[in-house]
């Protein structure tokens, strides 16, 4: 009689249940950062590290997607809070190498740190505080701190204890930053972060030619490091692909998030300049003054932003404190006067007018800021994101306002280059189409391909989008106050009005550039 063989070692799992009833076990679902779960996780670490606030949920899932491992860029609106994607991912990393194994499997650095780049030094002067208050341990390498610091600094980047290290684009081409990544640290970098990527198609292009460095330092890393790339402003399309390429990544290897760049409690407007460009009087901003708004009115050239702060000097009443109600901003000011400057922006409660060039653009945290306003024919239209959002972060409660001062030259210029379809030597189209729009909401939200704005859930914004519903917000300071100048120069006599002559609208375009004459 053949003998029935007994199942191997090997083989006996396969050999069915002797109870024919008895259901199957379902397989085990692997974890995963993204899941409900995994960012339940991520929360609880945060809360618990302690990072002093409850994220926003958008932050938690793009953090999830850093843990798994995946290289990120990622659009919001400015004030949305993106700067937090420099450190969750960094302090869920520092846990598990305390607390186990993470649940995913995956084995980071024991003693993870980050590199972060960024634009430009009043970024990291708001940034390094804050993350060494977190118990990060940062070390800000910029020609203004190694100037005071020197080797010592160096020393400092080195040291095991430092988690994050933050840069200007310029020290990436010195000797002592390559020395620096080819040491121990270099070794134990486990993210590199980008802020404002956007500017590396222009200021790596034709200002600060060190932006160009940022895409040349990802192959002197090493290959588990992965890129953070974050900004308000970025156009599908061309935009996306030549930064890409920029930084070295392929649309493979990477999580690509887009949400709404626009901020729901901003109100936009475009004005016709009825006076002249480049002064001497400014007629169409005295009402942010006389009705003692915080205002920033960027100008593209320092020159043309003092004479508009001589002629709103001119305008204060006696005893009216000059430097604390108009302010210029820009890069020949001492240091000390701008940091004042930007902290009378955050902290002070009554008015102050900054007039300002680019410097105030972009990364910059400022408090509540009643209106913004763009000073001539906006650069492009990332421009017009950067800066106008300025407006009304930290005040989410109230409706801020964002105007574009146009000159006729640059009305006629954008008609001409929407009228041809294409773009021109002095303005692409899109930035064309944007000032020549009955809606300007409505065509910034097609060229960046906006999705709409998305509820959150955290205790702050209890279930409404980071920076809330206009219809849901009371007017804003700078709402009521336009009101109230339009209802006084209507009934003032013209001839008692300080503005440039102009002979009228000509066509639909230009009838809806002029909502009032101040």
């Amino acid at each position: 009689m053949a003998q029935t063989a007994s199942p191997t070692r090997r083989d006996a799992s396969r050999v069915p249940s002797a109870d024919p009833d008895a259901s199957p076990v379902p397989e085990q679902e692997p974890f995963r950062w993204t899941s409900p779960q995994g960012l339940a996780l991520i929360l609880k670490i945060l809360l618990a590290w302690p990072i002093g606030f409850h994220p926003h949920e958008f932050l938690l899932q793009w953090s999830a997607h850093v843990l798994e491992g995946q290289h990120f860029i990622g659009i919001t609106a400015t004030g949305d809070g993106k700067s937090c994607m420099f450190y969750f991912a960094l302090i869920v990393m520092i846990y598990y190498t305390t607390n186990g194994p993470s649940p995913c499997g995956r084995s980071w650095l024991k003693n993870p740190a980050a590199i972060i780049v960024l634009p430009v030094t009043a970024i990291e002067d708001d940034l390094a505080p804050k993350l060494n208050a977190l118990r990060l341990n940062t070390i800000v390498l910029n020609a203004k701190t190694l100037a005071a610091g020197g080797r010592a600094l160096w020393e400092c980047a080195a040291s095991a204890t430092t988690r994050l290290v933050i840069l200007s684009p310029e020290i990436l081409t010195s000797a002592r930053f390559y020395a620096l990544l080819d040491g121990p640290f270099g070794r134990r970098v486990a993210l590199l972060c980008l802020d404002e990527i956007h500017l590396l198609l222009t200021w790596g292009v034709a200002f600060r030619k060190a932006f160009r460095q940022i895409g040349l330092l990802r192959p002197r890393i090493a290959g588990h490091v992965q890129i953070i790339a974050l900004t308000a402003s970025l156009l599908p399309g061309k935009e996306v692909q030549d930064v890409c390429a920029s930084l070295g990544l392929r649309v493979s290897e990477l999580h690509f998030e887009r949400r709404s760049n626009l901020r729901g409690n901003l109100v936009l407007q475009r004005h016709a300049m009825l006076s002249a460009l480049n002064g001497p009087d400014f007629p169409e901003l005295e009402w942010m003054v006389t009705h003692r708004l915080k205002a920033i009115c960027f100008a593209d050239t320092i020159g043309r932003a003092w004479r508009i702060c001589c002629y709103l000097w001119s305008l204060l009443p006696p005893g009216r404190d000059r430097e604390l109600g108009v302010r210029p901003y820009h890069a020949l000011n001492p240091s000390e006067y701008n940091e004042d400057t930007r902290r009378l922006l955050s902290e002070h409660d009554g008015d102050v007018f900054v007039a300002t060039t680019n410097a105030l653009s972009v990364g910059v945290d400022i408090g509540s800021v009643d209106v913004v306003a763009i000073w001539g024919t906006p650069e492009d239209v990332n421009s017009i994101i950067q800066q106008l959002g300025r407006a009304g972060r930290g005040n989410d409660e109230c409706t801020a306002l964002g105007i574009i001062y146009l000159p006729k030259t640059g009305l006629e210029t954008a008609l001409a280059v929407v009228a041809s379809g294409k773009d021109s030597d002095e303005m692409t189209y899109e930035l064309a189409s944007v000032l020549t729009a009955e809606d300007i909401e409505a065509i910034l939200n097609k060229l960046y391909n906006n999705p709409p704005l998305l509820d959150c859930p955290c205790p702050k914004c209890k279930g409404r989008p980071i920076s809330g519903r206009r219809h849901e917000l009371k007017d804003g300071r700078a709402i009521e106050a336009l009101a109230a100048e339009k209802e006084r120069t209507s009934a003032a006599d013209a001839s008692s009005v300080k503005q440039k002559k102009w002979r009228g609208p000509t066509t639909k375009a230009e009838i809806c550039l002029i909502p009032s004459k101040h």
